[in-house]
């Protein structure tokens, strides 16, 4: 699922970059760069945050109990 991620990821960026090229306003296009550096610190900055656990959850792992086979 990472792969495609990329993929679109990489779309995105080369069609809003010709956009912002193109302005003539400078601060335009620092506001604009301004505010996706902000978006990408953040979900940096989330991705940190969130544990690492696959099961999603902070519940307590309990043995299994053994099964006794007489």
């Amino acid at each position: 699922a990472l792969n495609p991620l990329i993929k679109v990821m990489n779309l995105v960026s080369l069609l809003i970059l010709p956009a912002i090229i193109s302005l003539r306003n400078d601060d335009i296009r620092y506001a604009i760069s301004g505010a996706a550096l902000v978006v990408l610190i953040g979900a940096v900055a989330f991705s940190k945050r969130k544990g690492a656990s696959i099961g999603g959850g902070d519940e307590e792992v309990k043995p299994a109990a053994a099964s006794a086979t007489a």
